[in-house]
């Protein structure tokens, strides 16, 4: 009996160690440094045909997404800018070839900040306000450059672009009121390290990019909007930073291509259904 126990514990050990072992190898290969990254891994992910409605509803039609239009609006991240110049493919255009999409607009400007009045910047609430293509999906991304130039943050209740908490209600508020029926959504920045500096050191402002974050989020909410935490949830800085990242504040070609674009598809498909 007490060698049938021990022979028990033995094998108990070894089922564990080698559970643990192709755990950490699963991470090696997506290039994670840690298992408990948030982000997806889907670039070899395929979608079966009827799998984009949301579980429970039965009674809605599978999305046609080869008839719909994506706007992206955003600064250099949805741009595309890498290394000096522009990466082959985005982000907007990577998730518009992965979803079959019809047609797909860029309105990423390098440098761009959400609050108007920056010296040397444009300004996405401008080209927000000007913006009458049509369009199906749209999604804004910004702040990282509100908070390397120190843009007012502001509060929340704000309303005009003068600070960031105004500039994102004031997008919100024109994309959802000239675009009613579009899915309409926003993200997060990315973490990243600016100047040397991580992005939880506070600017002159008194406040860092996790405060640009949280204004994001309480926009969204404010307005009923989805919100995909790239901040939290992007793994720009477990993947990149420090290793193929371009200068560890712009994602590589091959991060759009394996984690970017992938993640935001699989958000838009599993909410684009969704009340």
């Amino acid at each position: 009996m007490k060698n049938y126990k021990r022979l028990l514990s033995i094998l108990l050990i070894l089922t564990v160690f080698c559970c643990v072992s192709i755990a950490t190898a699963a991470c090696k290969d997506t290039g994670r440094k840690a298992c408990d990254c948030p982000c997806i891994d889907t670039k070899n992910k395929e979608y079966e045909t009827g799998k984009d409605v949301p579980e429970g509803k039965t009674d809605v039609q599978p999305v046609d997404f080869t008839k719909l239009i994506y706007s992206a609006f955003g600064d250099s991240i949805t741009y595309g800018y890498a290394s000096g110049g522009r990466m082959q493919t985005p982000y907007p255009q990577g998730v518009g070839n992965r979803l079959g999409l019809s047609s797909v607009y860029n309105s990423g400007v390098s440098g761009a900040t959400l609050v108007a009045n920056v010296p040397g910047r444009s300004c996405i609430a401008e080209i927000v306000q000007v913006f009458d293509e049509a369009s199906d999906i749209i999604s804004v991304m910004g702040g990282v450059n509100d908070y390397a130039a120190a843009s007012p943050l502001g509060n929340a209740g704000d309303t005009t672009t003068a600070s960031i908490y105004g500039a994102l209600d004031f997008i919100a508020k024109t994309l959802t009121e000239r675009y009613p029926d579009a899915f309409v959504f926003l993200m997060t920045p990315y973490k990243c390290v600016l100047g040397g500096k991580n992005c939880y050191t506070n600017n002159s402002q008194g406040y860092n990019l996790y405060d640009v974050a949280c204004a994001v989020k309480y926009t969204a909410e404010k307005y009923g909007l989805p919100v995909l935490d790239m901040f939290n949830d992007g793994c720009f800085e477990d993947v990149e930073i420090g290793t193929n990242g371009c200068d560890n504040l712009h994602p590589s070609q091959n991060f759009m291509t394996q984690y970017a674009a992938p993640q935001i598809e699989k958000f838009i498909r599993d909410n684009y259904n969704a009340e």
